[in-house]
């Protein structure tokens, strides 16, 4: 018993089977996270170490270059990039694509546990930090406050980001660019000279005195307690009396000798907004968390912690990476649908039987739908890449059913044969052809599967899912096509008794004998003139050729979404400070350039937020620009605005290097 057979003469079985597989599909479906792309793991690994108070040239050659030399002969490295700034040493080592990434850390940081006998004191441990796109921000947002400039990053921590880390899906909420409180304890030399007392006396006595002691436990009745000492400081008076030392007799005070300030910690970053100090929150997921989700629930919980901060502070989202992937996904998806209802109504146009259609229309989804079960079984996410493999499996998917069912009605006009008989063999003479036409087109995309580095990793998806639903549709074409076909395709199949339908048919019939007529008259000319269709056939072969290289080649196609990103570079060794009023005549200039084309311009000056984990090169001498656009009726392409940008700021003096991205 064939397949076609088996599903006509056990209905039942074969329709239970298809119905679990739908309902499986559709849960699949919505199980499934939203992303822009697939996940991309790089295979590069960056080691970020602190030498607090050194210089760039004492970080290179003490820090940088060590590290270097110890981790140069690990397997598989492709290449090294390193940058020293002030207090940070940043070392980004590239591999082959398809390294084990964990395998790679763990030689690195074996690598780096020996570097540490040549490293010099005071140097911290270095961290290794491997990136991929979870790492990416899905939405980070921008503060302001006059009054509460000062602590703003703490209410931003406590009534921003502590409540946004408990939703499902947040990875980290990180709050960067504003001031960080600090207790500064400058000592007066003299003066600690005088009291006969060392610095290494002075640290040990404040580390003595701010402690936590756990004090064990009670038991009282049925209730355990547990008991600590609270030995911490509260505040900068209690630090000027803790007790250093005896001098001739009398107790000696740090408030003797050091001036105890309740400060602010030495930015290592600036963030500036309309040219206003600010202090960024930054959003990132937990790999493999619905993005879209994710920031569908901070949006949710926002307007309720907003409230809580006082009023001169203004939080405001300046990027959301939902939105694009939404717009993107949503335009994609109305392309996969309109491409599905155009090929069931040309599929009706030129068979004009309702009923024969219907099995097209039934079939077409139950060949898609599987695509999606496929993804979540794989771990995979709705992505440009997966959705565009449906929008170019949908008009193949329909070839295996049209064929079987024009097979299947032939055997009931021309050979009277009855339903369930016509089905199966109709179905059944045809498999082997479908099936070899369907395997030629498989082995096409396959080697898509197969293929390493970045494009093995973005089109994986769309070579397995086309793969799957061509399979799926030759498995639908030979079992499903024949059942439906046995119930509803008849001798005489009805159809819709319209004056406008007949005579569209009509005309249908008539175009299509004239292409036929069209068609064997070209055959004719061609077989006639074997020898010049040969050499036109050529001759327009090398011409496409040769216009091969008139065409431009980009990785991915611009995209305006409404939001541009440039990176600005100062001259090495610039300080922080300076890059920070570089950084306001930039912003000046934009909001001149931009005006009501823009909703806000937020500006990054010194480290990365990321520690240099990304490819870019990180230190006081770069500046981050950011600008969210105004709505797209309202303003000049993103591309455009972007150029007149550029020109600006290459000629605003101390600028070294500009580089823009659109369409992010």
């Amino acid at each position: 018993m064939n397949l076609p057979e088996f599903s006509v003469k056990k209905p039942v079985a074969a329709t239970v089977l298809y119905l679990g597989i739908i309902v499986l599909s559709i849960v699949a479906l919505f199980k499934l996270p939203l992303d822009m792309l697939p996940d991309i793991t790089y295979p590069a690994l960056t080691i970020t170490t602190r030498y607090q108070g050194a210089g760039p040239q004492d970080v290179e050659e003490k820090v940088t270059k060590i590290i270097e030399s110890q981790v140069g002969i690990v397997p598989n490295l492709k290449e090294i990039n390193s940058t020293s700034v002030e207090n940070y040493s940043i070392v980004q080592l590239r591999f082959d694509w398809g390294t084990n990434l964990d395998g790679a850390a763990n030689d690195v940081r074996d690598r780096l546990d020996f570097a540490k006998r040549f490293l010099p004191d005071g140097v911290d441990r270095p961290t290794i930090l491997k990136f991929d796109t979870s790492m990416m921000p899905v939405m980070f947002m921008s503060a302001s406050g006059h009054q509460n400039y000062g602590r703003l990053n703490q209410l931003l921590k406590d009534e921003i980001a502590e409540p946004l880390k408990r939703i499902e899906g947040i990875g980290n909420v990180m709050v960067v660019g504003g001031l960080d409180r600090q207790i500064r304890v400058n000592v007066n030399k003299n003066r600690l000279s005088a009291y006969g007392v060392g610095l290494t006396q002075v640290v040990q006595a404040l580390a003595a005195h701010n402690l936590m002691v756990p004090a064990g436990d009670i038991n009282i009745g049925k209730q355990s307690f547990f008991l600590r000492l609270p030995a911490e400081f509260k505040d900068p008076t209690e630090i000027s009396q803790t007790l250093i030392g005896n001098f001739q007799g009398r107790p000696v005070y740090l408030g003797d000798i050091a001036e105890v300030k309740d400060d602010f910690a030495e930015p290592l970053m600036i963030a500036r907004k309309e040219n206003e100090r600010a202090s960024m929150v930054i959003i990132q997921k937990r790999s493999g968390a619905n993005t879209v989700k994710v920031a569908n629930a901070v949006k949710k919980m926002l307007p309720s912690l907003i409230r809580r901060l006082p009023s001169d502070v203004d939080l405001k989202v300046v990027y959301d990476s939902s939105d694009n992937i939404k717009k993107s996904l949503s335009s994609l998806s109305n392309s996969v649908l309109l491409g599905g209802l155009f090929v069931v109504l040309v599929t009706y146009l030129f068979l004009f039987r309702l009923r024969s259609s219907l099995v097209i229309i039934i079939t077409i989804p139950i060949s898609l739908i599987v695509s999606f079960l496929f993804l979540y079984l794989m771990g995979y996410t709705i992505n440009i890449m997966s959705l565009s493999s449906i929008a170019i499996a949908i008009g193949m998917v329909v070839d295996n059913a049209i064929v079987v069912l024009e097979n299947i009605v032939r055997h009931q006009q021309e050979l009277n044969e009855d339903e369930k008989t016509a089905a199966i063999s109709g179905a059944g003479e045809v498999g082997l052809a479908i099936s070899a036409s369907t395997f030629t087109t498989v082995v096409v995309f396959l080697p898509l599967i197969f293929a390493g580095g970045l494009v093995g990793i973005l089109f994986k998806q769309l070579g397995s899912v086309i793969v799957i639903t061509l399979l799926t549709s030759l498995a639908v074409a030979v079992t499903l096509s024949p059942l439906l076909a046995s119930r509803l395709v008849k001798k005489e199949d009805k159809k819709l008794k319209l004056r406008w339908l007949a005579r569209m048919e009509e005309w249908m019939e008539g175009t299509i004998n004239f292409l036929n007529k069209s068609l064997q008259k070209i055959l004719v000319l061609a077989l006639d003139n074997r020898r010049k269709t040969i050499i036109i056939i050529g001759v327009i072969f090398l011409i496409s050729l040769g216009l091969i290289k008139f065409i431009g080649t980009e990785f991915f196609p611009q995209e305006d979404a409404g939001f541009i990103q440039a990176y600005v570079k100062a001259p090495i060794n610039t300080p922080l400070s300076e890059t920070d009023l570089l950084a306001q005549k930039i912003t000046t200039d934009a909001q001149q350039i931009l005006g009501s084309q823009r909703e806000v311009i937020i500006v990054r000056s010194g480290q990365s937020p990321f520690g240099g984990a990304g490819f870019r090169q990180e230190g006081p001498n770069i500046i981050q620009f950011m600008a969210k656009l105004a709505d797209k009726n309202k303003r000049k392409s993103d591309t455009e605005l972007s150029a007149i940008l550029r020109d600006d700021f290459k000629k605003i003096p101390g600028v070294w290097k500009v580089d823009f991205q659109t369409g992010e």
